[in-house]
């Protein structure tokens, strides 16, 4: 029998996950689908079977900008795996040996960034100067200057020199947003500058977990699920869905089920809603039609290991260079190993994605060994390499209008996804409050 407190969830990411979390903790009992095996979508975990340690499928950073990702985490009882910097911190290095580092100072927002840019080694103080010039304009101007511009665009505008937008603001750029500069929207790198770097000084410290994926959240989340009376089915996809007078009926599931509640949760990617959406309920409403023009951008990840450590901090912004950002895993997760076990990241990678493992993996070796001196005698002895062509949807000039709201024309169901319309581009924070909006909608919520 169905009464208005079961609730079906399609998707066990971090946005399934969390409106499964955030409605099990209000008395719903909550029925989660996954297709996989494993529970996390994008933000999954494995075992490599040649080392026996936990691999993710892309190195993952949180901002203490993301209140609902904390507020998550919190409630399964994880959040103390998550370690953040006392104060934000960040290191670039480029081929040529140049070095750029900014660290906050330990005063009130936004004066601890604004005094840490100006102290800033690597970067001219003209540069310097432009960059506080910038933020100054975040501070106390509404976004009508960056709307309709790409970063690169609106960079341009403000006149920040070369040397800042290739050694601050790119890298900035394309680890928050997943895309080139010269297409990003300049609206969504804006709000997220604010909401790091102008609220609290708390906020914009970078948070790394100390162990995987997995651990982090998935688990928990499923036990959190059904120590409240509800099912976690992995290895269970979508097959149909049955829709009467504008509502939701039941769901048909690839293992025979029927499920049949008073509210659904779409927690899938877009490019996955036309696999279980009837073909009229797509074309019949403005709602999913529209999301059918968002255009994914891939993100590449590449695990290292060596016979050796290799780089002398935990995490490192690489300039110059294909691939991007470079983190230690045995600083991050604690690890006693001697070894060296690198993860590098390769964001907006729509031109490498094709590209054959053994080419890209040339590639990484030449430009870490170009950029690390530690590196230049140690040995590679393992490498494991992971592509996700639809890493995320391109946050790109106009974008916003193919993202639709969390409330659909069927009136119980709900999408849930780190693209909709939560305000921020892609990313584990976007992917947490839709969950949490959707479960506040289902409740009664404004």
């Amino acid at each position: 029998m169905t009464v208005d407190r079961d609730v079906v969830i399609v998707g066990g990411g971090f946005a399934g996950l969390s409106a499964g979390v955030a409605l099990a903790e209000r008395g719903y009992r909550v029925t989660l689908i996954e297709k996989r095996s494993r529970l996390g979508g994008r933000a999954s975990s494995h075992v490599d079977p040649t080392t026996g340690e936990v691999v993710d499928n892309g190195q993952h950073v949180f901002l203490r900008a993301y209140r609902q990702t904390i507020r998550f985490l919190a409630t399964i009882g994880t959040l103390d795996q998550l370690v953040f910097q006392k104060r934000f911190v960040l290191d670039l290095v480029g081929p040529d040996g140049s070095t750029t580092h900014v660290s906050a100072f330990p005063l009130p927002a936004p004066l601890h960034v604004a005094a840490g840019v100006l102290a800033a080694r690597g970067l001219p103080l003209r540069d310097r100067l432009a960059a506080l010039s910038l933020g100054w304009h975040v501070w106390t101007r509404d976004d009508a200057d960056a709307r309709g511009l790409t970063v690169d665009e609106w960079l341009e505008r403000h006149r920040q020199p070369a040397a800042v937008r290739e050694r601050f603001w790119r890298p900035l750029a394309l680890a928050t947003l997943n895309e080139d500069p010269a297409v990003a929207s300049a609206s969504l790198f804006r709000a997220v500058l604010a909401d790091a770097f102008f609220t609290r000084a708390a906020w914009s410290a970078i948070g790394i977990p100390r162990t995987g994926l997995g651990p982090l959240y998935t688990e928990a989340s499923r036990a959190f699920i059904e120590r409240r009376g509800g099912r976690v089915l992995t290895g269970c996809s979508a097959a149909g869905l049955g829709v009467e007078r504008g509502r939701v009926t039941s769901l048909a599931t690839s293992t025979g089920e029927t499920l049949r509640a008073s509210w659904y949760v779409s927690a899938v990617p877009y490019v996955n809603l036309q696999e279980w959406l009837p073909s009229e309920v797509q074309l019949g409403h403005i709602t999913f039609l529209a999301a059918q023009g968002l255009v994914s951008s891939p993100i590449i990840s590449l695990y290292l290991w060596f016979d050796r450590p290799i780089l002398d901090r935990p995490f490192v912004g690489m300039v110059g260079t294909a691939w991007q950002w470079a983190f230690d895993r045995r600083a991050l997760l604690g690890s006693p190993s001697t070894d060296g076990h690198v993860a590098l990241v390769m964001s907006a990678a729509a031109g490498f994605i094709a590209r054959p493992t053994e080419e890209l993996i040339e590639l990484a070796l030449g430009e870490v060994r170009a950029l690390f001196p530690r590196s230049r005698g140690a040995t590679l002895t393992h490498r494991v390499l992971v592509k996700e062509p639809h890493a995320t949807f391109s946050p790109r000039v106009g974008g916003e209008t193919h993202r639709p709201e969390h409330r659909t024309p069927l009136g119980n169901l709900f999408l849930a996804g780190d693209w909709t319309r939560t305000g921020l581009p892609a990313s584990i924070e976007g992917a947490v409050r839709s969950g949490y909006r959707c479960a506040e909608l289902i409740a009664g919520g404004p």
